[in-house]
């Protein structure tokens, strides 16, 4: 548990510093500097899992803030970073905020609600870890939006139940991906609407 809420902390904080950095920092210049640190973390990756001595330092280390099965492919990080470039790339900044704040918040609420009171199995997650998700969305994207984020409350909440969806999703691909890509997507897809 003790890990899990340690994970929880900094998958909240580097979501939300990718969120506000979003908000204040050009598109171009977002998009070089996670195109970079995805870059990083990927061939970071690739070499520890190649050199197995490597990786049993690199877990050994950090593996306080790691899942079991991050030592046998690419970690949490390179992923979180990799859905925050693709979220940037393909929708911009306000969506990027909002799609990385919705990872940021809604996924560990999600797992932490599932983990403590999921009843209502749905797959491998529970009807209360969506409904806590989307509930967290909803919350931070309410906040971003009292602070002049410029979307509109449709947005935010179509994002939201995006997340929750994708939560449910029973795939193998990391949320940290699925979230800000696929919620972006739906937000992106219903500004062109809107």
């Amino acid at each position: 548990m003790a890990r899990n809420l340690r994970r929880g902390m900094v998958h909240i904080a580097a979501g939300l510093l990718i969120a506000a950095l979003a908000l204040v920092i050009s598109r171009p210049v977002m998009i070089l500097i996670l195109g970079i640190f995805t870059g990083a973390f990927l061939i970071f990756d690739l070499i520890r899992l190649r050199w197995p001595r490597l990786n049993i330092f690199f877990t050994m280390m950090f593996g306080m803030f790691m899942r079991d099965y991050e030592a046998k492919r690419l970690s949490g990080a390179t992923f979180m970073f990799l859905g925050a470039l693709i979220s940037m790339v393909l929708y911009g900044n306000h969506i990027t905020v909002l799609s990385m704040s919705f990872l940021a918040i809604g996924d560990p609420l999600a797992h932490f609600v599932d983990y403590r009171w999921g009843k209502t199995k749905l797959g491998r997650k529970t009807l209360q870890g969506a409904i806590a998700c989307f509930a967290g969305c909803v919350i931070i994207g309410l906040l971003w939006y009292a602070n002049a984020l410029h979307v509109s409350l449709a947005t935010i909440f179509t994002g939201a139940a995006a997340a929750a969806i994708v939560h449910l999703l029973p795939v193998d691909i990391d949320d940290n991906l699925t979230i800000p890509a696929l919620s972006g997507g739906a937000m992106w897809l219903l500004s062109l609407w809107l």
